[in-house]
Parts: C-alpha cells; sequence; structure tokens
C-alpha cells in the first residue's frame, strides 16, 4: 500500500490573537524592590537595559502538531500532519537572545556574549532574575557549566518600596510619627491604624497590578514609575468608597492621636498663585 504524507501548516496572526506566555512560571507584574544594592541596579547603565529586555520579553510561536490518517479509494494512504502556530510572549531566553535584543533596543551599549552573563549572573545573585536550569555544583563546590540555560526576569516591573514606613515594620512606623509629627497612638488608635494602613497598602498594591497589566511599552526608569503609578493608582481607587473610608478613619485616628492639624483645611490658592 503507497503512503502518502500532507503537511498543512497554519499560522495565527499576531494580530489576531491576544499574545499568551509560553510557561506557568511567567515573571509575576510586580516586584517591591527594598534593599539599595537592588535599587542601584535599577538604575545601572547596563543592567537596567537588561532587565528590561527580559521583562518585555520575546515574540516566538508554540507549534501544535495532529495527525490524521486516511485511505483513499485506491487503497492509498494518506497522512494529514496539520501544524498550528500560535503567537506566544516568551519570557525565557537565552544569552544570545538577550544580547541580540540589547543590540536591536541599546545599540549604544555594545554589549558581548561574555559581558552580558557578567551581568545577568549579578542580578541572579541580586534577586532580579531567575535561571534556567538552576546552578550545578561539583564535589569541591565549583560551578558545572550548564548548556542552554536561559533566564527570565523576577518580574514584569520592579516598583521601589519603602518598608521602614509600612505596616510590615510597624515599629519602625510609629517611630517616624512620632519622631517628625509628634503623633504617639495609644490602645486602639494604634492597632486601629497599623491594621487600616496594612489594608490600604495591600488595595494599592493589587490596582498596581492592574494598572500595570494595562500597559504599553515605554522608557521610564523605576524611581518616576513608583510616583507615577502611586498617584494614578489613587485615582483609579477614587470612587472606591471603603478605600476612602478607611482613610477618613486613618486620619481621624491621627487626630485622636495628636495631629490635630490634619482637621485644618488646606488655604486657598490666592491670585498671585503663590500657595499651590
Amino acid at each position: 500500500m503507497l503512503i502518502g504524507i500532507e503537511v498543512i501548516i497554519v499560522t495565527i496572526d499576531m494580530d489576531q490573537i491576544e499574545q499568551t506566555s509560553q510557561r506557568n512560571d511567567d515573571p509575576k507584574t510586580i516586584l517591591l524592590v527594598a534593599s539599595e544594592v537592588q535599587k542601584a541596579a535599577l538604575l545601572h547603565h547596563i543592567r537596567k537595559p537588561i532587565l528590561k529586555v527580559l521583562s518585555a520579553g520575546i515574540s516566538d510561536y508554540e507549534t501544535k502538531t495532529t495527525t490524521e490518517n486516511r485511505i483513499l479509494e485506491d487503497g492509498t494512504g494518506l497522512t494529514h500532519l496539520v501544524e498550528i502556530r500560535k503567537p506566544i510572549l516568551r519570557y525565557w531566553m537565552t544569552i544570545t537572545e538577550i544580547v541580540e535584543q540589547l543590540q536591536q533596543k541599546h545599540s549604544a551599549l555594545e554589549i558581548t556574549s561574555q559581558k552580558c552573563y557578567y551581568h545577568i549572573e549579578q542580578l541572579r545573585n541580586l534577586g532580579l532574575v531567575v535561571q534556567n536550569p538552576p546552578s550545578d555544583f561539583d564535589e569541591k563546590g565549583a560551578k558545572i557549566r550548564v548548556r542552554g540555560m536561559q533566564f527570565r526576569a523576577v518580574a514584569r516591573f520592579y516598583i521601589l518600596s519603602n518598608q521602614c514606613v509600612s505596616a510590615d515594620n510597624s515599629d519602625a512606623l510609629l517611630k517616624c510619627l512620632s519622631n517628625v509629627w509628634g503623633i504617639i497612638p495609644s490602645g486602639e488608635d494604634k492597632d486601629q491604624l497599623i491594621e487600616l494602613i496594612s489594608q490600604q497598602e495591600q488595595v494599592l498594591f493589587n490596582s498596581f497590578e492592574n494598572l500595570l497589566d494595562n500597559t504599553i511599552d515605554f522608557e521610564i526608569d523605576s524611581v518616576s514609575l513608583s510616583l507615577i503609578l502611586e498617584r494614578f493608582a489613587h485615582i483609579y481607587l477614587s470612587d472606591d468608597e471603603e478605600f476612602i473610608e478607611r482613610y477618613r478613619s486613618v486620619k481621624q485616628a491621627l487626630i485622636r492621636s495628636g495631629a490635630k492639624f490634619l482637621g485644618i483645611k488646606n488655604p486657598e490658592t490666592n491670585e498671585n498663585g503663590d500657595t499651590k
């Protein structure tokens, strides 16, 4: 019996389908960066573009093949191979791919594979990049060379975090209130403040994720992004009654704890525009 093979390749247009990720362990949307060494990496003239390339991902295709066998009237066996290529956004990248992206988007860097790998290693040590497969070591503790390594950013966006004044570090927060404004909450007010601020931080973080999921490609540093994102999040939540009410409760607790000035209305802007 004669056997024939017919291959049909179907490519789904990039513009006709929303890009999907290749793996289930893609980067999370946001990483709150608190340590000074991590913050320095976000401003580094080489590491910052590397993180941006990794966070943006690379366009690729996911291929699926289906097989259908048929017998024609003359007894010929015919096998249909249908290959469907679906566009994806791949976040795991090799050093070669990272360098190619840097050459396209940041040609002035003139970065080599060796230099790129060095900076990737530093970013991995800082917890900003992950490697697949992970590094392996021999009995003497020396690193074993692994071929086919891929890397991805831990998050698509890195936002600066000030943990010293967050609800997670309540002692530092209360000390700041005391030293800067002389506000000393006591009893129920202290517990209520920490709880309310914690709730607001979580709501704001959720808003950050929602806002960043709807961004387009842009060039902006992490410091500016953090400030703009927080202001935009408050606009996004401006009609959330529970969010607004929690701020009112925080204000009342602070006033009861000594922040009487919070009850004073801001002066109106005068005609000369001196007060803003």
